[in-house]
C-alpha cells in the first residue's frame, strides 16, 4: 500500500509556491525580524539616556516623549520574545 500524496502547497496569487521557495521567505522576513528587532533595541537603549522632555528637545514632537517611552519599553518584551523563540532561529540560521 503506497501513502496518499501530500496535498499541494497552497497558492500564491496564482502560482504554486514550492518548499524550497517558503522556507526562503521565511527565512528571509525572519532574518529581517531579527534585524528590525535588534535595530530597535539599539534605539531603546540610547533612549533610556533621556527624559521624555530631553528626547522632544533633540526634535521629538512636542507632547511625544512620553509616548516613545512608553514604545521603547514594549520593545523589550519583542526582543525578550524573540530570543526565547526555539524554531524560528532556525530559519535564520542560528540553529538550536
Amino acid at each position: 500500500m503506497t501513502p496518499p500524496e501530500p496535498p499541494p502547497p497552497p497558492p500564491q496569487i496564482g502560482e504554486q509556491v514550492t518548499g524550497q521557495q517558503a522556507n526562503a521567505q521565511a527565512g528571509f522576513h525572519a532574518t529581517n525580524l531579527k534585524k528590525a528587532t535588534e535595530a530597535l533595541d539599539s534605539i531603546r537603549v540610547w533612549s533610556e539616556a533621556f527624559t521624555a522632555a530631553e528626547l522632544e528637545a533633540l526634535g521629538l514632537p512636542e507632547g511625544t516623549g512620553d509616548e516613545f517611552k512608553s514604545a521603547m519599553a514594549e520593545v523589550v518584551n519583542i526582543a525578550n520574545a524573540l530570543r526565547t523563540t526555539q524554531f524560528l532561529k532556525k530559519l535564520w540560521g542560528m540553529g538550536v
